[in-house]
């Protein structure tokens, strides 16, 4: 039968053998293929970061090409969504829409409705930028009817909004602010306050439109509140802007200017020169309004160096309109020749700019056109070789398996005939082997059980003195406050007998303070030395889990408020006590805080500065269940971890950062304790963990 078994492993070998040199050069051929993968993402970031977008396009265009001759089935609907991002930073808008679509055929097919979504409002979003608005809004309606499907407030809001400003832009106000209105009582709803002071920004808008200056001024002067509550300087400059543009329109120049010239001051702070540029013409109009020539003057030329210093060709031509009419209406003839000489010159190179813009969009779509039906043949050919090769394995395949069979059903016969023969003989000699095995299956057992229980035990353990040294600095804080206290109160004692103002009484006090601090500093040092030595030996108690949640967060509360985490408790004090051991459940709270403090600060690496680092510790008692509610704010788990999270070793960390085994150890004490836990996590929003234990009978 052995011989049978080889000869069977042997023709199995044959007809892996050609799969099996395929998988082998791939692996050796596609490692410096990954080297430059990896370099060409690091470029990618790094040119995106700069604003430098046309290299970033190049790069990204050699990443997919990469990508796909490594495997053509790998998901890169991501990497085209992304190319377009950069093509519409470039105001390639056709580019823009050819790579979201491509992006959106690769997401349909795999039925993912969020990035679908997102992808017809992006091509919605290219489409009003062309000024397409009627195509753009089908493209919103489909984004629109998804986001409500899987319930997503923010992006209906969003969607709405834009929807909104296409109406805004055909001069459509009432319908403009009949969506603007809808997103708006969306954003109240879920609390987006950025999203909120937006909102408010563009029904102001549409109000100053109607010319309603007093609703849009009402609208702004929210919005502004929103943002500095917010600290959001931008939007608080252009809050101001409006203000100040709005009281000029109402003859109020005092007002207007100081508006303006609020906003002026936020823009040069933060840098924002196209701001500036536009405040800073503002300002000329309500100078030229009042009648003050030289000041006109002067914030017109500052407009027209900063349309210069950024290149905005439009800015340009109203800044040489302006200056024309300026030195016309105060006589400065040949000043106002030579500007609108500038204005018409530049008009005309627009003009002819725009010609060559339209003749090279034309090109562009004939190549593409041209190109996509090149892709089409060659995908055809493509599926006809597949499908040729497919076949020509499947006859190999086919051959090689009939001979197999065929050899093994003659081994087969062969060997039965001597396989009978010793058939009895084998049965005596495993029938022996069992009987000894039985005698000493329950000892191996026995053993293997005392075996892994003391893995488990070495491993929890190591995971409580790894908790110790990571609170390390919260317990020379506990201990450093009692001595401090002890010191000063010896000072004042020799300064008392110094001064031979000291009684008995006062000496008494003094004395008795010293002693309950040195008592404190016990207590910590024997909690200490309890929660570090080894626990096999304890018995389960009855015991109140509060108590053991204050030791651990009496170890890490200094330690965590210098790193700004908000470490909130919120616990039931009339608890049922549970059955277990009071410093394995204290080293089940400090595992879920260190993990917790790991995802709250890898979040705020993510997120913006405004972030707070929360976490959340509550207990409560329902239904025979002594509850603990673990959450945190933090950067979250994949759905595809949260069954793994469990396993030994298994970490998201890197390697010095942790061993996987916190969450593993954790699980192991609570069903000890006859309890369970249940985790629900959402990525970028935070993780809620729950253990419940039966109330404890001894």
């Amino acid at each position: 039968m052995n011989k049978l078994l080889f000869l069977l492993i042997f023709c199995g070998c044959i007809v892996h053998l050609e799969s099996n040199i395929d998988s082998l050069s791939f692996s050796i051929t596609s490692r410096p293929a990954r080297d430059k993968i990896e370099v060409l993402h690091n470029l990618i970031e790094e040119y995106a970061d700069t604003n430098q977008y046309e290299k970033a396009v190049e790069h990204l265009k050699e990443l997919i090409s990469l990508l796909q001759k490594e495997d053509p089935e790998i998901p890169i609907a991501t990497y085209y969504k992304r190319l377009g991002k950069f093509y519409f930073k470039l105001d390639k808008y056709d580019d823009a829409k050819e790579n979201y679509e491509i992006a959106l055929y690769r997401f349909q097919q795999h039925q993912n409705q969020y990035q679908s979504a997102d992808l017809f409002s992006e091509i919605g979003f290219v489409n009003q930028s062309q000024g397409n608005y009627l195509e753009a809004n089908e493209y919103y309606s489909r984004a629109l009817d998804i986001f409500e499907q899987i319930a997503d407030s923010t992006n209906v809001a969003l969607i709405l909004n834009r929807i909104g400003s296409t109406y805004k832009f055909i001069e459509e106000y009432d319908k403009a602010l009949e969506y603007y209105y809808l997103a708006l009582e969306i954003r109240k709803k879920i609390n987006y306050q950025r999203g909120i002071a937006g909102s408010l920004n563009n029904i102001g808008t549409i109000y100053l439109f109607k010319a309603k200056y007093q609703k849009a001024l009402e609208l702004y002067f929210q919005a502004l509140e929103l943002n500095e509550e917010m600290e959001n300087d931008s939007w608080i400059s252009f809050n101001l802007n409006n203000i100040g543009y709005i009281y000029y329109l109402q003859s109020k120049y005092s007002e207007a200017l100081e508006y303006m010239k609020r906003s002026l001051q936020i823009k040069g702070e933060i840098k924002d020169l196209r701001g500036q540029m536009h405040t800073l013409g503002n300002i000329a109009s309500v100078y030229n309004a009042i009648g003050d020539n030289e000041l006109t003057t002067e914030y017109l030329d500052q407009s027209l160096k900063l349309a210069k210093k950024i290149g905005s060709k439009q800015h340009l031509l109203q800044c040489y309109r302006d200056l024309a009419i300026h030195n016309e209406q105060n006589k400065n003839f040949a000043v106002a020749c030579d500007y609108l000489n500038s204005y018409i010159s530049l008009n005309d190179s627009l003009f002819n700019q725009e010609k060559i813009a339209a003749i090279q969009e034309l090109q562009t779509k004939y190549e593409t056109t041209k190109k996509g039906k090149e892709i089409e043949l060659l995908k055809k050919k493509s599926e006809i070789h597949k499908i040729k090769l497919r076949r020509n394995r499947i006859l190999k395949f086919t051959f090689i398996v009939g001979f197999i069979i065929i050899l093994a059903l003659a081994m087969i016969i062969f060997f039965s005939y001597r396989r009978a023969r010793s058939e009895i003989e084998k049965r005596k000699i495993i029938q022996k082997k069992l009987n000894e095995l039985n005698k000493n299956l329950e000892n191996r057992v026995e053993m293997e059980v005392k075996t892994r229980r003391a893995q488990e035990q070495k491993a929890i353990e190591q995971s409580r003195l790894a908790a110790l040294g990571e609170l390390a600095a919260g317990i020379a804080h506990e201990i450093n406050q009692p001595l401090h206290s002890i010191a000063f109160s010896m000072d004042n004692m020799a300064l008392a007998l110094e001064e031979d103002d000291a009684d008995k009484n006062y000496l008494q006090k003094k004395t008795e303070r010293i002693f309950e601090d040195i008592d404190r500093m016990k207590r910590i040092i024997d909690h200490i030395r309890t929660f570090s030595r080894k626990q096999t030996d304890e018995k389960e108690v009855l015991f109140n889990i509060n108590s053991s949640i204050n030791n651990a967060v009496n170890m890490i509360k200094e330690q965590y408020s210098n790193q700004r985490i908000d470490l909130k408790i919120d616990l039931d004090p009339k608890l049922p006590d549970v059955l277990g051991n009071v410093y394995r459940f204290e080293q089940v709270v400090l595992i879920l805080l260190s993990n917790g403090k790991f995802a709250v600060e890898k979040q705020e690496n993510f997120a913006n500065g405004n972030f707070r680092k929360k976490l959340k510790i509550n207990t409560f008692y329902q239904k025979n269940f002594v509850i603990m509610e673990f959450s945190d704010n933090g950067i979250g788990i994949p759905e595809e971890n949260i069954h793994k999270i469990f396993d030994p070793f298994f970490t998201t960390k890197k390697q010095d950062k942790g061993t996987g085994l916190g969450l593993s150890i954790a699980s192991s004490i609570v069903s000890e304790m006859g309890g369970n836990i249940l985790v629900k996590s959402e990525s970028n929003k935070g993780t809620k963990i729950t253990i419940k234990i039966k109330k404890g009978k001894l």
